[in-house]
């Protein structure tokens, strides 16, 4: 039987990003994923959105979307090779008058 320090369920850019940075700090790691290198799953449709998929009252989360978003040049820039990674604006939507203003704020 194998042993590993660590095991990631699910490889995909967030399940393989952890699993590379365990990797890095010289642990033994398992990534078990169903069916690997199928592409995207629905769940994050390979992109990096990270504030657009919140409600605009919850300010906490906000923060910590914003912070993960920020970590992401320095990962891409530890790799190997170009992955296409750009950095762009996004543009908010508020449906009602509660998104508004939070919006507004």
């Amino acid at each position: 039987m194998q042993h590993h320090d660590v095991v990631i369920v699910g490889g995909g850019i967030v399940g393989l990003g952890i699993a590379w940075q365990v990797q890095c700090s010289g642990r033994s790691v398992l990534v078990v994923d169903p069916d690997p290198a199928s592409g995207a799953t629905f769940a994050a449709a390979g992109m990096l959105a990270p504030v657009t998929e919140f409600h605009h009252q919850e300010r906490p989360l906000q923060s910590l979307m914003l912070a993960a978003a920020g970590l992401w040049p320095q990962f891409v820039a530890g790799l190997a090779a170009n992955i296409g990674y750009r950095k762009t604006g996004t543009v908010l939507v508020g449906v009602d008058a509660a998104d508004r203003a939070a919006l507004s704020d």
